[in-house]
């Protein structure tokens, strides 16, 4: 059956091809394999990586209710592969290869702008340095790590000139204990010290209380004194950035804090020092906290807002992510950077992501995703067999005849969750669905499009009957050529769907126009509209006498929504005029599932 359409004026609709799902534009945000995006961990890594339930960092799209933007952490709902014309972008020293109409985020109004309408010297917002982030495979790094956690919250009881405890030597040993809830701690340990041939196990360790406050802890333990060498000799401080960099993330994960602001603490003021010292040769300031009652100073506390921490958390890499959700909800301050260089680069691999909040940062530029997707999203996450591939492009053989069935008139919505005249959509199966319209002459069929170059293309070898409406989106001045295209579709209707309403669009040219609607963007990151431009298509429609609805405000907001435009609804509806032009001659259709059903008399199909 049809799915509810939720467009006013319809009482259906017919979906005979899924994929693509909004007529809108900006359904194709895309960007090259290899780039980096910021991850929840504080990691970077490339887009082409990614999975379905991966956190990411984004930046809330919300300034234009009123609030400022925050950083907060998305989790990314669906990914789909692509091949399209790219541009390759460059910011900086950065450079993104990305589909033209992927959405950056600005630093003046307009906000949201895509990469095709970008110019030299525009200034995006920033978020974040992936070239900052720390190599987690080098050796280095790793026993920097070891040394790190080691000192921050482990034991380690060892001389080289000590023997055996049996030779009246004192024991030797070594242990971090962690409580259960971080055993990934202990994980990466394992991990780090089998890469330097060090054999341990993760065990249960008994503290010696029998408070049942207390959590269970976990423990990684070596007696032997030939490990012992080699751990000691791990824990020697290293002249390299990677060894300072594991250092200080194995120290965060031990005595790090994560509350207000981004803090470790040790009792040793020494090994405090030690922390301002590698920080700062990392590019990054702590200072030292002595509070009245303390006798010394035991906190040390990073210096800098979000964009600070961001880069900090990324250059060292601790592995409890909890301990990185210090920005999480904090306003978004990042920084700006100029575009450099625009060049088109043919047809490319891109992927794209949707992520909860409409957006995340690539190659540290916050960055808007596919914002279209949400509902053929949730369709496939329901597992509904006709969203089965996504936003793939796919015919639905078995529902060409479906609005046959149909006993009562009803008007109909040909494709909400696709374009009819979509270019993976080939000509045969357009003109059965034209053929199915003709034979529903009791339903009156509503198509709309943006790809109004492939409707002008074939409307000449199509048929248009009395019952069967065209429309093209004309979201902007940007998009004022489709509507040249639709003067020659020999429709019974010709209308236009200014929805969203983007921008003002002075003198919307109504010849050759039977009907307008206008509607503001809803949704997530919705887009505002000026009750301005509106009145100003309505009066232009009131002048050439072009019936005019008002579908929406739009917004996020319930004060936001609504459609009452100076103190009423505007619901003035067309009236259909058949038009005698000449057709070209029919597209040929091939059929494989059987003949049209039998139509009685009365205009009605029979029964089944």
């Amino acid at each position: 059956m049809a799915l509810n359409s939720s467009i006013e004026w319809t009482e259906g609709t017919w979906n005979p091809v899924t994929g693509c799902t909004k007529i809108s534009p900006g359904c194709k945000h895309c960007l090259s394999q290899n780039t980096r995006i910021l991850y929840g961990d504080m990691a970077w890594r490339p887009i082409g990586d990614a999975r379905v339930g991966d956190q990411v960092v984004s930046v809330t799209d919300n300034l234009s209710l009123g609030a400022n933007r925050k950083v907060e952490i998305a989790t990314i709902e669906a990914i789909w592969p692509s091949k399209k014309p790219a541009i390759e972008l460059m910011v900086d020293y950065r450079v993104i290869v990305c589909s033209e109409d992927h959405r950056w985020l600005a630093d003046v109004r307009p906000w949201w702008r895509f990469t095709r309408n970008l110019n030299l010297g525009v200034r995006l917002r920033t978020l974040g340095n992936p070239d900052l982030m720390a190599c987690t495979d080098s050796t280095s790094y790793r026993a920097g790590y070891i040394a790190g956690v080691t000192l921050g919250d482990g034991t380690m009881r060892w001389n080289e000139h000590w023997r055996s405890d049996k030779l009246g030597f004192p024991q030797s040993y070594w242990r971090v204990a962690l409580v259960a809830d971080d055993r990934i701690v202990l994980d990466r340990l394992l991990d780090y010290l089998r890469s330097f041939g060090v054999r341990v196990e993760i065990r249960h360790f008994d503290s010696g209380t029998r408070n049942p406050k207390h959590k269970p802890m976990l423990k990684l333990e070596t007696r032997a004194l030939s490990t012992l060498a080699i751990i000691a000799n791990l824990c020697k401080e290293q002249d390299n950035l990677e060894w300072k960099a594991g250092w200080l993330a194995g120290m965060y994960d031990a005595e790090g804090g994560y509350s207000r602001n981004v803090r470790i603490a040790q009792k040793d003021a020494a090994v405090l020092e030690r922390v301002c010292r590698y920080a700062a040769e990392l590019g990054f300031g702590f200072g030292l906290e002595q509070f009245p009652k303390q006798r010394s100073a035991n906190t040390v506390r990073l210096k800098g807002g979000v964009n600070t921490r961001v880069n900090f958390f990324s250059r060292i890499q601790p592995v409890l992510s909890r301990k990185c959700s210090d920005m999480h909800g904090r306003i978004y301050e990042g920084g700006t950077a100029e575009v450099t260089g625009l060049r088109r680069v043919g047809m490319q691999e891109l992927v794209d992501i949707q992520t909860s909040s409409g957006t995340f940062v690539a190659e540290g530029i916050v960055t808007h995703n596919c914002y279209a997707e949400r509902m053929a999203t949730r369709l496939a996450g329901m597992k509904q067999p006709r969203y089965r591939n996504g936003f793939e492009v796919t015919l639905q053989h078995d529902l060409i005849r479906l609005p046959l069935r149909w006993r009562q008139p009803r008007v109909i919505f040909v494709n909400s969750m696709s374009d009819l005249f979509h270019e993976d959509i080939p000509e045969p199966f357009i003109a059965e669905v034209f053929d199915t319209m003709v034979a529903a002459h009791w339903h009156t069929f509503q198509i709309l499009t943006k790809r109004a170059d492939r409707l002008a293309e074939i409307a000449g070898h199509l048929p248009w009957p009395l019952n069967v409406w065209m429309g093209v989106s004309v979201e902007s001045p940007r998009y004022l050529s489709r509507i040249e295209r639709l003067r020659g579709v020999p429709a019974a209707v010709c209308f236009l769907s200014v929805e969203p309403l983007l921008a003002r669009i002075p003198s919307l040219p109504l010849t050759g126009v039977d009907w307008v609607i206008v509607g503001g963007e809803s949704g997530p990151g919705a887009r505002p509209m000026s009750p301005e431009w509106v009145r100003e298509i309505r009066d232009s429609c009131l002048a050439e006498g072009v019936p005019f609805f008002f579908k929406q405000w739009g917004g996020t907001r319930k004060k936001r929504t609504g459609r009452i435009l100076d103190g009423r609804s505007w619901d003035e509806m067309p009236t259909p005029v058949l038009r005698q032009v000449p057709r070209k001659g029919p597209l040929t259709i091939q059929r494989d599932h059987g003949p049209m059903p039998a139509v009685h008399g009365s205009g009605l199909p029979c029964a089944d």
